[in-house]
């Protein structure tokens, strides 16, 4: 498993960034922050062996029972309704990307550095939404495409609404501008932490390891996730999705510069269309992008595609 080297590197590589680059604005009280994440470069340098070991004391068991966060004394989980807005959620016009970053990077550098033996229970329900949604969000490399993820979410709030969009867009981004075509792929989900936000919330922090099989070879990556699952009456639902990438803040702090400070709420057709110019612009300027499946021109074809399987190979029809 590459998990540790890789998130490592990438967090890396964000808080420079961060420093670096006029579109962030991180600030020096940051400064301790900082240093944890120098802190963990040295770690990052392992080989194979050792990043096996990382996952190797976490045992994971997932649980027909509904998690005690979900239900009072005497009480059926089924009969929980989650809060129209919770205190913690927040439209993305305020919330600080960068500090943001650093915190959810605080959060998986503690996993990494925790070596305990421990036992991880997660509810069937939410570790087949988790499946489910690995499994359309690699599809999306396959078609590249935009994928529709609503079917993941809870939506009954303009502040979830944004956030749905907004993985989609970035999902959509990064399958548009992948310079190889991708037939195929394997994937394994790691779930490391389950933590109770509120009864019906739990917070999940889970690694996305994948080998896509492309035209000029095999590329193995992984990508971290921080999730905010609620049981609803449809079922478990994203109330809220956090991705561990620097193109990920990126996309973020684009948003608020063209959307967000220019007052527009902006809709998915809209989204959809910029993010291909976008890339058309890149191709333009020299950056090599073969650019495929023009929305204006055939509709999306996300695979909402439910599976079961932690770990299988999905193959073009």
């Amino acid at each position: 498993m590459r998990g540790r080297k890789s998130i490592l590197s990438v967090v890396l590589l964000s808080a420079l960034a961060a420093l670096l680059l006029p579109i962030f604005s991180i600030s020096i009280n940051d400064a301790d922050e900082l240093d944890f994440l120098l802190s963990e470069w040295d770690k990052a340098c392992m080989g194979e062996e050792d990043a096996e070991d990382w996952n190797s004391h976490i045992h994971v068991v997932v649980s027909e029972e509904a998690a005690a966060s979900e239900r009072k004394d005497g009480e059926d989980a089924d009969k929980v309704e989650l809060e129209t807005r919770y205190s913690w959620e927040k439209p993305l016009k305020n919330e600080n990307v960068e500090k943001l970053f650093l915190k959810n990077s605080r959060k998986i550098g503690d996993e990494l550095n925790d070596s305990s033996e421990r036992t991880v229970t997660i509810p069937e329900g939410e570790n087949q939404l988790i499946d489910q949604f690995t499994r359309t969000y690699l599809d999306s490399y396959l078609s590249r495409e935009m994928p529709d993820l609503g079917v993941y979410y809870d939506l009954s709030n303009e502040v979830r609404k944004e956030n749905r969009l907004l993985i989609e867009a970035f999902v959509y981004d990064y399958a548009l501008t992948r310079s190889h075509a991708v037939s195929s792929y394997d994937r394994e989900i790691f779930i490391t932490k389950v933590t109770p936000l509120s009864r019906g919330v739990n917070e999940i922090i889970f690694y996305l390891e994948n080998v896509l099989h492309t035209d000029n070879g095999d590329e193995g990556s992984g990508i971290w996730f921080v999730a905010d699952i609620g049981l609803t009456e449809e079922g478990y639902k994203f109330l809220n999705l956090w991705i561990e990438s620097p193109e990920f803040e990126m996309m973020q702090n684009r948003w608020k510069e063209d959307y967000l400070k220019n007052g527009i709420s902006p809709e998915r057709e809209q989204v959809q269309r910029d993010i291909y110019d976008w890339a058309a612009e890149r191709m333009d300027s020299g950056y090599e992008i073969p650019l495929m499946n023009d929305p204006y021109g055939s509709p999306d074809k996300a695979a909402n595609d439910v599976s079961s399987g932690r770990r299988e190979e999905a193959e073009v029809l």
